[in-house]
């Protein structure tokens, strides 16, 4: 037989939880959580024109009370204000890498966003590609500390009507003996300050092109400086004080103490009791 005491507690249990709920979410004041996918290729249709949806983007986006979210997109790093559209077109002329800007927002109004890249490419022009490739001489990329960049095959192929699919070949100057690893794109951040060869090369035929990427840190070798210096001392000092007051500089008892990064280092003395 049925407890009436304990279904009623039951009862006011799970009305309490119920009322918890619709509590946190009145009013709703927390905004959703944006997820976008890893940066991803966009093709183009036979026609060199493609629209890519802002739903397309998001890669698990969720939010603590509304089921129905709503997805916007800007072209670049987020936008000052909310967008208003929710995708982009794009034709030949985009071809190459974008940043692209996923906007959630849930029912209450409240949004986030986050920022991945898209990668537009050319359909082939009907499969009219251009045999040969030609590349640019030199491309610099310019970095702060913290960022870094995907750099494709497009970046320094010039010319249209590229057809093939393209490996980007990297690895750095004066390094001699055969090319090393291909792959679709290559990512490069503040430790690669300086410059590299380039190789884009089309796997159908064979034909290669060469350029240069210089990675520009603003003059600093060292944007991330997480090394210590080198400390080198004297192993042992005498100083005769028998004649009075003796001072005793960092050059004293410094070897040729040195930094990866800075040059010269600055020294400095810390006086322990005598022994």
């Amino acid at each position: 037989m049925r407890n009436p005491l304990v279904f009623s507690l039951l009862c006011l249990f799970f009305l309490a939880l119920g009322q918890r709920g619709a509590a946190q979410c009145n009013p709703d004041i927390v905004p959703p959580i944006a997820v976008c996918t890893a940066p991803m290729d966009f093709e183009l249709s036979a026609t060199q024109t493609g629209t890519l949806l802002a739903g397309a983007l998001s890669d698990g986006s969720a939010d603590n009370c509304s089921t129905n979210l709503s997805f916007y997109l800007n072209d670049g790093l987020p936008a000052a204000t909310l967008p208003t559209t929710s995708s982009l077109d794009f034709d030949a002329e985009d071809i190459g890498t974008h940043d692209v800007t996923l906007w959630v927002v849930d029912e209450a109004g409240n949004h986030s966003h986050c920022t991945t890249q898209i990668h537009v490419k050319d359909d082939c022009n009907g499969g009219n590609s251009n045999p040969s490739l030609a590349c640019n001489d030199l491309v610099t990329i310019q970095l702060a500390a913290g960022d870094s960049v995907l750099v494709y095959p497009g970046l320094f192929l010039e010319g249209n009507d590229y057809c093939s699919n393209y490996t980007i070949n990297t690895f750095l100057i004066g390094v001699g003996g055969p090319p090393g690893a291909t792959a679709e794109y290559f990512s490069f951040d503040v430790n690669d300050a300086g410059t590299h060869f380039i190789r884009i090369r089309d796997v159908n035929t064979g034909n290669s092109c060469w350029g240069e990427l210089v990675i520009d840190t603003g003059g600093n070798p060292c944007p991330i400086d997480t090394v210590p210096p080198m400390a080198t001392c004297s192993l042992l000092q005498q100083i005769n004080v028998a004649l009075g007051d003796v001072t005793l500089t960092a050059d004293d008892i410094e070897i040729n103490s040195s930094d990866n990064c800075t040059n010269p280092v600055s020294l400095r003395l810390e006086k322990a009791p005598a022994s």
